[in-house]
């Protein structure tokens, strides 16, 4: 009728490109971000090899990151905590994947103890920890402090844990390893 012809598929895929194009956002803010915490006026280190991000605002609620925007963009809750961060700086939680608490050796060997050296991690910005094992460390302490951190009930970083070290105090002629009936133990817990 025009004179010309064109093919289905390169009229189809001109008319998915408009609606792609025209259902695209930016990612907005809200103006009134509903927040237990806020950080203000932080250098944000994000980790992914970007600058630092001079001037930004944190929103927290519920333990978790709200939102992150350039300071202004977020109204803040008059019910919010805020803390002023101008000249620090903001960097994502550390995770140390070499650790030993539990009992035995020269490490703590009461639960008040271990519970210190975790908030301790915390303080220094450890927020995940992998434990390697204690020399008697029992897997089920373990699993219990892994267990009270999730549950709200322990200040602590995120635990990991690979089981005790299996063998570490055993007599040479005692079977060592997955075949000794600790060490069957240690591994069907799959903490990891």
């Amino acid at each position: 009728m025009f004179g010309f012809a064109v093919p289905v598929r390169a009229t189809l895929a001109i008319l998915v490109a408009l609606i792609a194009l025209s259902c695209r956002t930016t990612h907005r803010v809200p103006t009134s971000m509903p927040a237990d915490l806020v950080i203000t006026g932080a250098t944000l280190i994000d980790g992914t090899g970007a600058p630092p991000r001079l001037g930004i605002t944190i929103a927290i609620r519920n333990g978790r990151i709200a939102a992150v925007a350039p300071d202004g963009e977020i109204e803040i809750d008059a019910r919010a905590k805020v803390i002023a961060a101008a000249g620090k700086h903001v960097i994502p939680g550390l995770a140390d994947m070499h650790v030993h608490f539990g009992r035995g050796g020269g490490l703590p060997n009461n639960p008040q103890s271990v519970e210190r050296v975790l908030r301790q991690f915390l303080s220094y910005g450890v927020t995940t920890v992998l434990n390697l094992g204690a020399y008697s460390g029992r897997p089920d302490e373990i699993v219990d402090l892994r267990r009270r951190q999730l549950a709200g009930e322990m200040l602590a970083p995120h635990i990991y844990a690979t089981g005790g070290a299996d063998g570490a105090r055993e007599p040479p002629d005692q079977p060592m390893g997955k075949e000794s009936a600790r060490g069957r133990r240690c591994c069907d817990l799959r903490l990891v």
